[in-house]
């Protein structure tokens, strides 16, 4: 239980530190701004060093912010999502979300990856939505961890081979041909980056084995999600001579871009991708002030930029705010402590006198809510 009246002397004291990092990232921001709005176009790939430790984003189009439409019809769209949906019309759109259940408190110990998705084909007005749980067995992870050696990322391993699944099993029962897939990915990966070098091939390869897939199954498989990433303002930086920059890309833009628009398209440098054969493409759009997707995709579809923009736009405008096919597969995936008390009375109703579930006093208390 919080401690209010601590907290309230707590935050009193930290606002005013708060007050004064945010002044300073103010001023390191306009000082950014004004260092992209003087970029020499001829001049990026001079700068670019491919062995800097530090993921990299170079532009690969002219520095001008890009518009989808009209901005003053974006702003109107934004306060009528009926707008989008005129936009949207002869579209398909999936997305897919996981959600898992899991904990050494919990014996015999399994994992459960419930895979939520989100189908919409604007054109006939059809849709689908569910979710699809995998359950695994202690043994059967064991298995997989002695086939893949990823111990320590066995479950993010899980999770791309539950999409992988899903996917298969959606392509069966539904015409996805042209559809926009999206994932609450990140292709460039560079939370992998700390990771062996074994361990990351292996991820990236499973991903990009997934995205090959969608691909050659004629849909168009992008991610997007919000990003902390500073890899455009690591390269502005080094060009522009400014030192221990601490603001984010998502930062930059917000105050870069209007509603609508999205940045030049970069190309990714990190330590992940420079294992694999492929090329990773992103650009950062706003939808509103303080609201500024990241949105990634391979180097097959960089061809499909402007549509791409335009599909995350309408989405994100439709979902007031977030992609809504992505929100929804978000509701489809998600387990409640009501559903994780199910899965658990469920199995303790199956293996009755064999081998009964033990839940430890810590995490019975949690099911609870008395803690």
């Amino acid at each position: 239980m919080l401690n209010h009246d601590l907290t309230i002397r707590i935050l009193k004291t930290a606002s005013s530190y708060l007050i004064e990092e945010l002044k300073i990232e103010e001023s390191i921001i306009e000082r950014l701004r004004n260092a992209y709005l003087g970029l020499e176009q001829n001049k990026l790939d001079s700068w670019l060093d491919t062995k800097s430790k530090q993921e990299i984003a170079l532009p690969v189009e002219n520095l001008d912010c890009k518009n989808y439409d009209e901005v003053e019809d974006i702003k109107q769209g934004l306060m009528n999502n009926r707008w989008a949906f005129e936009k949207i019309k002869g579209s398909k759109v999936i997305a897919f979300d996981t959600s898992e259940m899991f904990s050494h408190h919990i014996t015999p110990y399994f994992i459960l990856v419930n895979t939520g998705y989100f189908f919409y084909d604007y054109f006939h007005g059809e849709y689908l939505e569910n979710s699809i749980p995998l359950f695994f067995t202690k043994k059967q992870i064991e298995d997989l961890i002695e086939e893949t050696k990823l111990p320590s990322w066995i479950l993010q391993y899980m999770r791309l081979d539950c999409y992988s699944q899903v996917f298969s099993e959606l392509l069966e029962k539904q015409d996805l041909s042209g559809a926009y897939v999206f994932l609450d990915e990140s292709i460039s990966s560079g939370f992998l980056s700390s990771a062996r070098d074994d361990v990351i091939k292996k991820l990236m390869n499973k991903l990009l084995q997934n995205l090959e897939e969608m691909i050659n199954s004629n849909t168009i498989p992008i991610a997007i999600f919000y990003s902390m990433s500073r890899s455009f303002v690591n390269f502005l930086s080094k060009v522009s001579n400014l030192n221990d920059v601490k603001v984010t890309d998502k930062q930059l833009f917000d105050r870069i871009l209007k509603p609508g628009q999205r940045s030049p398209l970069m190309k990714i440098y990190n330590h992940p991708t420079s294992l694999i054969n492929r090329e990773v493409y992103a650009f950062y759009l706003k939808i509103f002030d303080g609201n500024v997707l990241r949105v990634e995709f391979l180097g097959d579809l960089k061809g499909r930029i402007d549509e791409i923009h335009k599909i995350v736009l309408l989405q994100s405008i439709i979902g007031d705010g977030y992609p809504y096919c992505m929100a929804r597969a978000h509701e489809q995936a998600y387990l409640s402590e009501q559903d994780r008390r199910f899965i658990l009375s469920l199995l303790s109703n199956q293996l009755p006198g064999i081998s009964p579930i033990m839940v430890s006093k810590k995490l019975e208390r949690k099911l609870s809510s008395l803690i």
